[in-house]
């Protein structure tokens, strides 16, 4: 072809890729690809025919920073899925030591007229038009909204900015064409005079929305501006000054100033699901910023001031369906540190999840509630799948959801497909300390402990106190029967915050290295479960420790009938720690089927269900 300007597109029938919004359409329709598996698919389309090497497309895609081939692969796995699936190979092949090859036909649309997508909902959107010599002026992909400066030492304009920032990121987080870097990335700008140009290059955007509040009393009144990064010129900028019982209008005015400014023209449902209003009241609003920032701070206080937060919230306005959803979310995290027997838990996160589904189904946070409650404690992966699929196609930037999905993929023994899905919320929110601390459980639940270590090792850097995540290191060195490392990993959480579940991991470990800190332990917890409640599975995992059989399958077995949220997975370890000993059978309540668990030290180490 004797082409003197850039295509526009290039399309394998039925795909198209866009260059110019960066997206991979199926029929019209966007397909969800991470930035990065959009780029490492547009090298392979650009070069289709011929062979690209895996240095090559690690240097093309990945210029800046070092990773590793599985990087690579796990991309191309990610892109095969979005392409069909195992029907995919018709277009990724794989050439065995060198690199893949694009084998579909392909064609390079310069015409603008050739474009016509649908969008999700089957309505025709309006796109940014282009010049003859590509985007015009003033058309982004990637858009940073940095944390506004708040120059006050007022504590509820700190709350004011945070929440406006967060509801600007999640408002334009639904438009397809537009990429927003995560909260979590941009949360280290907070407080600080900044450059928005260096800032923009920092965080590889093409414009950056900064801010002030520089007034706060009856009336709120904030500056932003929108920045090109490539030239430092000030694209846009407004002042708002609204009263404070009004602060919902103003957040979807500025959003809806700012999407305007990015050339995005909005049409069909899409308005009714980007600006709708989350709170009717402003109180309500506040009082559930700050219960997400106690729950991001994942400590056993922090989720019972998250609990108040939420539930002053609905207090405040009782239609307030996130707020439902952030207290069915805070119920079941604080489940994990086994501080509230969970028959009172798991009532409670089911009534509230179910308040918010019934006022909003349409939100991909409270899709991924529900989606979390099957998971955990009604074991139903299929109404699991659907409910995360679901939060995943009302948005699919929304990097809790493909956490979730995740972990829901690996309980159905889709590993490579779980992997997948951590690796995508991961690229969404890098920075995210529960992600990156899911992505270490994956590995450790895989038996992949080295590549455990070293991801929790990674989570630990960014967040030292991260109390689960030094639980997680200490159970891949148990699991390496590294029970030295183990010890110090769990006395390191011990410090941070005390629990017995805590407890029951560092009692196992003090067993394991034959301890006599083992028996303190045990006679701890069992005094302490005569007047408070200790997750049984506690109890268990040390018992199995020290060899007492008996004992560890009898309180097993209540852990499955008091539906822990420690009665799934790690149950497992038990159950092969237990192959040790000799043959016994034990009929575990709970478990759907009622099936019956074969423990046999002649299975090598494995425990089946029959």
């Amino acid at each position: 072809m004797n082409i003197t300007t850039n295509p526009l597109f290039y399309d394998f029938s039925p795909f198209r890729l866009d260059l110019t919004s960066r997206l991979l359409l199926r029929d019209g329709k966007p397909v969800p690809l991470t930035p990065k598996a959009f780029e490492t698919l547009l090298v392979l389309v650009r070069n289709n025919g011929r062979i690209v090497k895996k240095d090559e497309l690690l240097k093309s895609v990945w210029s800046e920073t070092y990773v590793e081939e599985a990087t690579l692969a796990q991309n191309i796995f990610t892109i095969r899925q979005a392409l069909g699936g195992s029907d995919s190979e018709q277009y990724i092949q794989t050439i065995p030591k060198r690199g893949y090859r694009f084998v579909a036909n392909v064609t390079e649309v310069m015409d603008e007229s050739a474009y016509g997508p649908l969008d999700e909902f089957g309505t025709t959107t309006e796109i940014i038009r282009h010049g003859e010599n590509g985007p015009r002026e003033g058309a982004f992909c990637s858009v940073a909204v940095l944390p506004l400066n708040n120059a006050m030492t007022n504590r509820n304009a700190e709350l004011l900015s945070e929440g406006i920032t967060e509801s600007i990121v999640e408002m334009l987080s639904v438009i397809p064409k537009l990429r927003i870097k995560a909260c979590s990335c941009v949360l280290h700008y907070k407080g600080r005079e900044v450059d928005p140009q260096k800032a923009g290059r920092e965080l590889s955007v093409d414009a950056v929305l900064v801010g002030k509040i520089h007034k706060f009393g009856e009336k709120v009144s904030i500056r932003v501006e929108l920045v090109q990064v490539t030239n430092g010129w000030q694209i846009w900028s407004e002042e708002y000054s609204e009263e404070l019982s009004d602060i919902t209008t103003f957040r979807e005015t500025v959003a809806k100033d700012i999407s305007e400014k990015l050339c995005l023209r909005l049409t069909g449902e899409r308005p009714q699901r980007l600006f709708r209003s989350g709170a009717s009241k402003a109180e309500a609003h506040q009082f559930y910023s700050q219960g997400r920032a106690f729950l991001n701070t994942r400590t056993k206080e922090a989720y019972k001031k998250a609990v108040d937060c939420f539930e002053h919230a609905i207090e405040i306005d009782p239609s307030f369906a996130l707020a439902y959803s952030g207290l069915a979310d805070s119920y079941t995290k604080r489940d994990f540190y086994g501080i509230t027997a969970p028959w009172e838990v798991i009532q409670k996160a089911r009534k509230a999840a179910a308040m918010a589904i019934g006022l909003d189904n349409e939100r991909a946070e409270v899709r991924t509630s529900l989606a979390a409650i099957k998971l955990i404690y009604d074991l139903d992966l299929v109404e699991a799948e659907r409910e995360f699929k679901r939060a995943i196609w009302l948005n699919p930037k929304y990097s809790r959801a493909h956490d979730g999905y995740a972990q829901c993929l690996l309980e159905m023994g889709q590993v490579e497909e779980s992997l997948a899905e951590c690796n995508l919320a991961l690229e969404l929110d890098p920075l995210d300390l529960e992600i990156n601390q899911h992505l270490g459980w994956h590995y450790v639940l895989i038996d992949q402990t080295d590549l455990a270590i070293e991801r929790l090792n990674k989570t630990l850097a960014l967040g030292p106190d991260l109390y689960r995540a030094r639980i997680l290191l200490g159970i891949a060195y148990g699991k390496k029967k590294l029970f030295s490392e183990a010890i110090a990993e769990f006395l390191r959480a011990n410090a941070i915050e005390k629990t017995a579940v805590l407890s029951g991991f560092l009692g196992y470990a003090y067993a394991m290295a034959e301890k006599k800190e083992a028996l303190d332990i045990l006679h701890e917890l069992l005094e302490k479960s005569k007047h408070e409640y200790v997750p049984p599975y506690s109890l268990a995992l040390i018992y199995a420790g020290l060899g007492k059989q008996k004992k560890a399958l009898e309180w097993l077995e209540k852990a499955f009938i008091e539906q822990s949220h420690w009665r799934g997975r790690p149950h497992k370890e038990i159950l092969i720690h237990l192959a040790r000993f000799p043959f016994s059978e034990v009929r575990v309540a709970g478990v759907p089927g009622n099936r019956t668990f074969a423990v046999s030290s002649k299975a090598a180490g494995s425990a089946t269900p029959r």
